[in-house]
């Protein structure tokens, strides 16, 4: 698993930086080039700058993200209520190789590079948790496994009999997909 990289957070406050940079320097400039009308033309810039320097940071965190992950599977999960005990126990103990989990749900200042590149790329929330996703010439392949694991979630503590339920569910995903 990868440590925290908090790229939505150094996102976050370089956007913050910027607009409070940005705006009275706008605000002054503006005044003294044009008066009133250099004024408001000054402070419109001021907010349309931070604007796109997030944009563009926001764009270049989703290109890092698919060069990254090119080709790679992804678990995305969440520990909201039993789920966390049921993949710690049932899940991660038979999950192939080379398969990276990304938890989800977390604060936002506690998120993953990988949680917030996909968050970011809209697929934070919109698939129900957990899934496994890959992505293929830069579009992702997504495999829904909530509704296959809904029905074995309610064991909490590790059992061998579910264990080799979900590694048939896996690979069959792995294989599909």
């Amino acid at each position: 698993m990868l440590a925290p990289d908090n790229a939505m957070t150094n996102i976050n406050k370089s956007f913050a930086w910027a607009w409070v940079v940005a705006f009275p320097i706008a605000s002054v400039a503006g005044f003294a080039l044009g008066g009133v009308v250099g004024c408001v033309g000054g402070l419109a810039l001021a907010f349309i700058m931070p604007m796109w320097l997030l944009d563009l940071l926001k764009q270049k965190e989703i290109r890092r993200f698919k060069r990254d992950f090119e080709g790679r599977w992804l678990l995305v999960c969440s520990r909201r209520g039993k789920w966390g005990q049921f993949i710690d126990n049932n899940v991660l103990t038979v999950l192939p190789d080379g398969v990276q989990v990304v938890w989800c749900g977390e604060r936002r200042s506690k998120e993953t590079y990988p949680a917030s590149a996909l968050r970011l790329l809209g697929l934070g929330n919109v698939v129900e948790r957990p899934y496994l996703v890959r992505y293929v010439s830069r579009q992702p392949e997504i495999y829904r496994l909530h509704e296959r694991l809904v029905q074995l979630s309610h064991t909490t503590r590790r059992e061998e009999y579910v264990s080799s339920l979900v590694r048939g569910i896996l690979q069959e995903a792995m294989r599909i997909a």
